[in-house]
């Protein structure tokens, strides 16, 4: 059995997609964190519910609060003084990046065809991160750079915001 990684799944839709709509280049490493950002945070989702996450982590990259580049705003939080690499548990902007669980997202292929369900999560919300970097999305959230799932909690630090939009079970917000 073959496993197929997300670098993989990445090229095959940048040069999918930039060869069809004629697009010059799009960084993967940084596709790939945004992807993999969006698949963990709403791979439960619809399609709107992932491009509402994918745009959350743009709106960050172009507010001059948050750090420049898509991975660098995936990866926020504090880390060890001693492993500058190790996130702190539980304190990450987004929680899947902290949470202990592993991170590692592979693919298994049996006679050429992908057998493991994750496949086809990742694939879409690989897709939705590429249209919401290409700008061929619009954003859903209203220019939110924060978001939480109501539904499992009640953070003390979204009385500071404005609701922007809720959508399924996260409700997005911004500074006023």
């Amino acid at each position: 059995m073959e496993l197929i990684s997300t670098n993989t799944i990445v090229a095959g839709i940048l040069k999918t997609y930039l060869a069809f709509f004629g697009l010059d280049h799009v960084d993967a490493t940084e596709l790939e964190c945004l992807a993999t950002n969006v698949y963990f945070e709403a791979r439960d989702q619809d399609v709107i519910g992932q491009r509402a996450v994918a745009h959350v982590a743009l709106n960050r990259v172009k507010s001059p609060n948050f750090p420049d580049t898509i991975c660098d705003v995936v990866k926020q939080g504090p880390t060890y003084r001693n492993r500058p690499d190790l996130p702190r548990k539980y304190r990450c902007q987004f929680s899947w990046y902290c949470d202990g669980k592993s991170d590692n997202i592979r693919f298994q292929k049996r006679n050429g065809e992908t057998v493991d369900i994750v496949y086809e999560a990742y694939w879409t919300a690989a897709a939705e991160a590429l249209e919401a970097i290409v700008g061929r999305s619009g954003d859903p959230t209203n220019g939110a750079t924060y978001y939480f799932a109501h539904k499992l909690v009640q953070p003390k630090w979204a009385e500071m915001f404005i609701v922007s939009a809720t959508i399924e079970d996260h409700t997005f917000m911004r500074p006023e």
